[in-house]
């Protein structure tokens, strides 16, 4: 209990250590509190996918789509924004532009998305003992004051990380885990520049994954199935040129979560990236809840009785007819064009854990990003982040995001 007691602070967040424990007493108190501010069950050592961790997922999916069929929405939209941020050493300069921003970045999506009630919540994190003996992740809860949420952004401080990869698996277990309302635009800025354990990556201190048995794309697909959307940014040149996997990796987390990757060399302009992503958020969910309402009362008018399918099916022709405009940010780079080949990003999107997707990646594919992220003016790199008609790929996005609420997809 003393241990529990430690890991809250007077502000109710929670660290998470496992340097105090053993891994037996971790398990009894993963299963007496579940829910709890506590850890997971150790992985089994041969790595096999931990059912009883698996249904963890499946038990906070269930839970939130029974409280949001049960749910009245609210008269003003609600957006619930989460950052997750790697706090190793290598991060200080996007440390340091979150902290001298995030009141800028609370403004701009008040005053660009007006009559939205607006929460805040971090989650931080490093790596797992010996890796690192600080934390493994610390949980702020959300919030709609940015005096609580600028104090958290400031107990972020870069320093050590270890091996390499984080507990990243580990962070977005926790994020997985926040007290997300069930009717908000939920967006999570996933800001990074090492992959998670398990992925392949050389000299990983726990090359069979993260070593409380969080499951990475597994997290990722509970995310997309309670609604949040990812927006990955991935912290260059290090994601590209230190590793082989961890750039299709945080691909993988966007794609999965109908979010956007973003690859950035330059934290001026993190802010832009934020914001933009937050108000595209809300965007979308606006356009998509207007036509959907208009296919239904277009249907009522001509006394039919139309399924869900068939109602997203309308909204989806619809959609492509219109000229609607949303928040868009796009970040120059050097490789994110027609040469890019998906194959590795895509055998972890379709795969049913990282364990089985890592048979399938192949450290070949790309070669010619090494050397191009290498040489690019990353300090020079530019966001374009402006309103502008809704693309293609946003439409995919959105309505593959409606399936997903209604229940006509599942992982």
């Amino acid at each position: 209990l003393g241990y529990i007691k430690k890991g809250i602070s007077a502000n109710k967040h929670i660290t998470q250590n496992d340097t105090t424990m053993s891994s037996f007493t971790k398990s009894i108190f993963g299963w007496m509190f579940p829910t709890g501010n506590t850890e997971l069950p150790i992985q089994e050592q041969n790595n096999n996918t931990n059912n009883s961790v698996k249904s963890l997922y499946d038990d906070i999916v269930k839970d939130h789509q029974e409280k949001t069929k049960s749910s009245t929405p609210s008269s003003a939209q609600e957006l619930d924004i989460a950052f997750c941020c790697d706090c190793t050493g290598s991060m200080g300069s996007y440390i340091k532009s979150a902290q001298d921003n995030i009141r800028q970045i609370s403004q701009n999506i008040h005053q660009k998305a007006q009559n939205v009630s607006v929460r805040y919540s971090l989650v931080k994190y490093r790596d797992h003992p010996p890796q690192d003996s600080s934390f493994i992740t610390e949980v702020f809860p959300f919030t709609d004051q940015i005096t609580t949420m600028k104090s958290n952004i400031d107990t972020m401080s870069a320093m050590g990380g270890g091996d390499g990869p984080e507990a990243v698996s580990a962070a977005l277990y926790q994020v997985l885990k926040l007290d997300w309302r069930p009717n908000s635009v939920k967006i999570c800025v996933l800001i990074a520049d090492a992959p998670p354990h398990g992925l392949g990556e050389q000299g990983d201190g726990f090359p069979n994954g993260c070593p409380l048995g969080t499951d990475p794309i597994q997290v990722c697909k509970s995310l997309a199935m309670i609604g949040v959307t990812v927006y990955a940014v991935g912290v260059e040149p290090i994601l590209s040129t230190s590793y082989k996997f961890a750039r299709d990796f945080m691909m993988m987390v966007a794609k999965i979560t109908d979010g956007k990757f973003l690859p950035l060399g330059k934290a001026e302009i993190l802010t832009d990236v934020i914001v933009n992503g937050a108000l595209e958020g809300v965007n979308m969910a606006d356009i998509w809840n207007k036509l959907e309402k208009e296919v239904q009362e277009e249907a009522n008018k001509k006394g039919e009785n139309i399924t869900a399918e068939e109602a997203v099916s309308r909204v989806e022709k619809t959609m492509k007819t219109r000229s609607e405009v949303t928040a868009q940010c796009h970040v120059a780079n050097p490789y994110m064009d027609s040469r890019y080949d998906e194959t590795n990003m895509m055998a972890m999107c379709n795969a049913t854990s990282l364990l089985s997707a890592k048979s399938n990646l192949n450290a070949n594919i790309n070669s010619h990003v090494q050397k191009e992220v290498g040489s690019y003016s990353w300090d020079t790199q530019e966001a374009q982040c402006s309103p502008s008609i809704m693309t293609e790929s946003q439409q995919v996005r959105i309505a593959s995001k409606a399936k997903k609420s209604k229940g006509l997809f599942s992982y």
